[in-house]
């Protein structure tokens, strides 16, 4: 029998609460639901004709787009066509950031959230989002759900990076020690930190996770891969929590890390993609496909050359008329987006195929060569006794690597080895070998294995 508290959160309690919030939960989980069995055809005809409606609105009721749009000589009935919208400017970051109050709608839907971005480039960025476009983010969440065997309310632990250090107001302070602890355990949820990594913390994790027994554990894949070492060198059984899912985010997947905690844990990985800019964009099915969220969201994958490896993606989400960013440049990469041909579920979303970080997670050479962060983890995780490491390029010419060891396993050879194979691959460059003890997350908790100092304007 499922748990009494989970069916409680699931019919009832997660429902109300954003009923009580001003959005349209149930209609957006019987629309999405309903979605799942739509052809090809029929999902890109709705798609299209919610962006038209957008379109509309944006037109009359945002500063930003009514200026944009007589500037371009635009007229709403103009975009009649797919060719016609990918005619339209791509959006960038700073832009949204120099223009930011402009893309306020004058006419709201629905309340709006404001959220601010983790700043990874430096700056953070401010957006907001109507209650109609989150309640659609859940309901493309519980969709997925449903194939995967879960719902919401089943007990869930979360090992997130601790935001809220990064706000010190009155009203985030009484957020994170009453109102956060109490709704999580209304919710059937708690999280855990995952800002350091060391021995303790790990062990604090798995002891926690063997006196709650979640049905399903989130969090960052760096770390619950390092849990999942963490449990294998201890000689644990992760196996033993009797995990139905694991869900990853906020980060790359690797290969080698969903194979590591499906090993460990003994479950299926549901990889997922977003932002608070664009939403719960994809998500990752039993079919194996990260599927994009195409009734909700307009995901593109554009190469300036179509001889690239990647290409940016540019998002559009779709019911956020409070704040709406059209073709906007996330900044992220991929190597590509297209139909999942014969997909075991019968489902006609849209397959984003392999998320390959961001462009600061791109090495640039003197030569101007583009090295993928990939190549480093690929070289360096084949070294011996190589536990955790990070690559900081700190210019076109010169990278520190920064290395946990086993002290039992790592010996010198390692270090010639990881030192001549990126000089004869990169070039004449100086590689700086350093031992720490740790190494510490980002102030958000997300962790970047290779991380570039170098912009294209420094070459």
């Amino acid at each position: 029998m499922r748990d009494l508290h989970a069916q409680f959160v699931s019919g009832f309690l997660f429902p109300t609460s954003q009923r009580l919030r001003g959005g349209n939960y149930r209609q957006k989980l019987a629309e999405a639901r309903a979605n799942l069995s739509l052809s090809r055809d029929e999902i890109s005809n709705l798609q299209f004709q919610k962006l038209r409606r957008m379109i509309q609105h944006a037109s009359l009721h945002v500063p930003y787009y009514r200026q944009l749009f007589k500037q371009l000589g635009l007229e709403p009935q103009d975009i009649r066509d797919w060719s016609d919208f990918e005619d339209l400017p791509v959006l960038t970051k700073s832009q949204v950031r120099e223009f930011n109050p402009l893309f306020q709608s004058e006419k709201r839907r629905s309340p709006i959230r404001k959220f601010t971005t983790g700043g990874s480039t430096g700056t953070p960025l401010h957006v907001q989002t109507g209650e109609i476009s989150i309640a659609a983010e859940h309901a493309c969440r519980t969709r997925a759900f449903d194939r995967w065997g879960i719902k919401i309310g089943d007990r869930l632990v979360q090992i997130w990076g601790n935001t809220y250090s990064l706000d010190h107001s009155l009203k985030t302070r009484l957020n994170r020690r009453i109102y956060k602890p109490l709704k999580d355990v209304l919710f059937n949820r708690r999280e855990m930190p995952a800002i350091t990594y060391g021995e303790e913390d790990l062990e604090r994790q798995w002891r926690y996770l063997n006196r709650f027994k979640p049905v399903y554990i989130r969090g960052f894949p760096s770390a619950l891969f390092l849990l999942a070492q963490y449990i294998t060198a201890n000689n644990f059984d992760g196996r033993s929590l009797d995990l139905k899912l694991i869900i990853t985010g906020s980060e790359i997947l690797y290969d080698w890390q969903q194979s590591e905690l499906e090993q460990v844990f003994g479950c299926r990985i549901m990889n997922s993609y977003g932002s608070f800019e664009i939403g719960y964009a994809a998500c990752s099915y039993p079919c194996g496909a990260l599927h994009t969220n195409d009734d909700f969201v307009i995901v593109e994958v554009i190469k300036p050359n179509p001889k690239d490896q990647f290409g940016q993606i540019v998002a559009t989400r779709l019911d956020n008329w409070e704040f709406p960013l059209i073709r906007y440049n996330v900044e992220d990469l991929a190597v590509g987006l297209g139909e999942h041909h014969n997909c075991s579920l019968g489902i006609s979303l849209l397959k984003l195929d392999q998320i390959i970080g961001r462009n600061f997670d791109l090495v640039r050479l003197a030569d101007r060569r583009i090295v993928h962060g990939g190549y480093f983890d690929n070289l360096i995780r084949k070294a011996p006794g190589v536990i955790h490491f990070q690559v900081v390029q700190k210019s076109p010419d010169k990278f520190d690597i920064f290395l946990v060891v086993d002290p039992d396993r790592y010996t010198p050879e390692g270090v010639t080895y990881i030192s001549q194979n990126i000089q004869s691959f990169c070039g004449p460059v100086q590689v700086n070998i350093i031992k720490v003890d740790s190494i510490l997350a980002e102030a958000s908790g997300k962790f970047r294995y290779v991380r570039s100092e170098v912009r294209p304007q420094d070459l």
